[in-house]
């Protein structure tokens, strides 16, 4: 028996000395998807994607706008027919009045994952719910204009399809996350014991 506690003992020495985890420092928290990644890693991430995602669709929409715009400086400037000009001058305008509506829009979203990504950074319980009602309004809105675009059944239910994968590629994370650092699991103090990521060496935030 003394042997045996002597061997444990050293065991136990060599595992320390050799700076490999003990099993309090291994993660207890869960893993997005069950392998992908910590849940708060999984949330920035998210909210990266979304904002590049909009910066493009912004800068896409602006130049648009912008075009559209030097068009009607054109027609204004070159056309003789008044009747034809103030047509497409109404065309142009209802055009750069839609264009500017997205624009406000894929504005307020950069804005939004630039709050998701502070939230998450934060381990801000308030701020990670407010993600998830704003998620669920977008779905809302979106479903609404779905049904009201139409486009045929098959469009409707890609449409759908779509809207709903995104939604749980949102919600569940930060769901998972409020529901780690509400349990004590995930918190500034943990995340080097809670940090995961399956592709990359992950580095604390």
């Amino acid at each position: 028996m003394a042997a045996d506690k002597e061997i444990q003992a050293d065991a136990v020495a060599v595992e320390l000395n050799s700076g490999a985890p003990a099993a309090s420092d291994e993660k207890q928290g869960s893993k997005c998807c069950g392998c992908c990644c910590d849940f708060r890693r999984a949330v920035i991430i998210m909210g990266i994607i979304g904002l590049i995602i909009s910066v493009l669709n912004l800068i896409l929409v602006a130049t648009g706008a912008a075009l559209l715009g030097s068009a009607r400086s054109s027609l204004s400037s070159n056309s003789d027919d008044n009747q034809l000009n103030n047509g497409l001058n109404d065309a142009v305008g209802a055009g750069l009045t839609g264009l500017t509506v997205f624009i406000i829009i894929y504005v307020l979203q950069a804005l939004f994952y630039v709050f998701q990504i502070v939230a998450a950074i934060k381990y801000n319980v308030p701020m990670l719910a407010i993600v998830i009602v704003v998620n669920l309004v977008w779905f809302v809105l979106g479903m609404i204009t779905i049904f009201q675009v139409g486009g045929g059944t098959g469009n409707v239910i890609g449409n759908v399809v779509f809207y709903v994968i995104f939604l749980g590629l949102e919600i569940y994370p930060t769901a998972g996350l409020i529901k780690e650092i509400k349990g004590g699991t995930m918190s500034k103090e943990t995340y080097p014991r809670e940090e995961y990521s399956c592709c990359c060496t992950p580095n604390s935030v």
